[in-house]
This record gives C-alpha cells, structure tokens and sequence, in this order.
C-alpha cells in the first residue's frame, strides 16, 4: 500500500515532488523537518496509513543533511503552527542561528 502512497504523492506535489528527490544531499545545512503527530481526518479511512508514510518520508528527508534534526509534534494536526506555534518558531530560530554561525 505504500508503493500506493508514494505515487498518490508524487501526483499531489508533482513538480515539487520531481524537484526535491533531485536533490541527494543538502551538505551540513541547517535543517529541522517537523511531522505532526496526529492523522489529518480528511484523509478518512486512509488517515492513519498517509500518516505513517508523510514521518517516514519526513524522516527520510532529515538524512539529506548532516546538520538536519527531525521532531514528531505528536500533539499537532496538520495545522502543526497553529497547534504548536512555539515549536515552529523555535525551529526557524533554530536553522537562522545555524546558518549565522556558519
């Protein structure tokens, strides 16, 4: 089912999609990659399953970088800004003042 998924991705993000599996490797750029935690209702009876397969290839997007950090929201929908604010402006925070350092 997940080879299902992958394709039914490919087609939501098409040309974005296409663009980011281009790139093997973001060096030792500053990267965090936040999933939530929670399957999006819209999703329906698939919700679980989609939810499953968005942090694996969240999680796989994570090894991109060798400056990367990934973070499961595990209390946040799909609106994770809304849901954790704090957590996404911790994160941007967080790759502005390792892109500084550099």
């Amino acid at each position: 089912m997940i080879e299902d998924r992958s394709s039914e991705h490919r087609e939501m993000f098409g040309e974005s999609a296409k663009l980011v599996n281009a790139i093997s490797t973001f060096g030792d750029t500053p990267l965090v990659v936040l999933a939530a935690g929670r399957p999006n209702p819209a999703f329906g009876d698939l919700a679980e399953e989609y939810q499953r397969y968005w942090i694996e290839q969240s999680r796989a997007l994570t090894g991109r970088s060798a400056n990367s950090r990934f973070i499961l929201a595990t209390d946040a929908s799909h609106y994770i800004n809304l849901d954790r604010p704090d957590l996404v402006a911790e994160s941007v925070l967080s790759v502005v003042n390792g892109v500084r350092r550099k």
